[in-house]
């Protein structure tokens, strides 16, 4: 009968995630993570597999926790321009406030994996395609209840606020300047309401 783990694998998962988010995935060493996973490599190899699959893991447990988070906003019934200013305010917000410069960790994983990883490229994908529907949802309520500009259709400009908020995770990591960041949710907000 197998031994039941000794450790929380969600706290390894978040130590993990933490790891590879401030330091990315090739800078990040096996023995590094046995160190701040605070488990033998024996018993990381066993639960998570190697690096590459315990990154994996990282990068999804990431998107869990955005969705939840960014679904529990967005599904609120508040007026659709409130909602999306919110969202980006956010982003500005954890911008600043990341006094580490890590950034969001799936737009890391674009630059760095998914490029030449078909399996990272698809969950980058995989999650663009879920915030953008959930953005296109808040959108198109907002064109019909008249909030929201209908020169565009929601699909094109869910797109357009994620590209925003990409833009503003990627920013935000070398240029910590809070009104910069803010004239741009400013722009975008303006573009978009009615």
């Amino acid at each position: 009968m197998p031994r039941p783990r000794a450790f929380d694998e969600t706290l390894v998962l978040d130590r993990a995630l933490n790891l590879f988010w401030h330091q990315g995935y090739e800078a990040t060493s096996m023995q590094q993570l046995v160190d701040a996973l605070v488990i033998n490599r024996a018993s990381l190899y066993d639960t998570f597999g190697d690096k590459y699959q315990l990154y994996r893991r990282a990068l999804d447990h990431y998107r869990q926790q955005n969705h939840a988070a960014v679904g529990s906003l967005l599904s609120q019934a508040r007026p659709a321009p409130d909602l999306i200013r919110e969202f980006l305010d956010t982003a500005v917000t954890e911008s600043i406030s990341d006094c580490q410069s890590k950034g969001c960790f799936f737009v890391n994983s674009s630059v760095e994996l998914a490029p030449h990883d078909p399996e990272i490229a698809q969950l980058v994908l995989d999650n663009q395609r879920t915030l953008e529907a959930q953005l296109e949802t808040v959108i198109r309520r907002g064109q019909i209840e008249g909030d929201i500009r209908s020169t565009h259709n929601a699909t094109d400009l869910a797109r357009f606020v994620h590209n925003t908020l990409t833009g503003l995770k990627t920013t935000g990591k070398s240029n910590s300047d809070e009104a910069a960041l803010r004239s741009v949710v400013s722009v975008t907000m303006a573009t978009l309401t009615a």
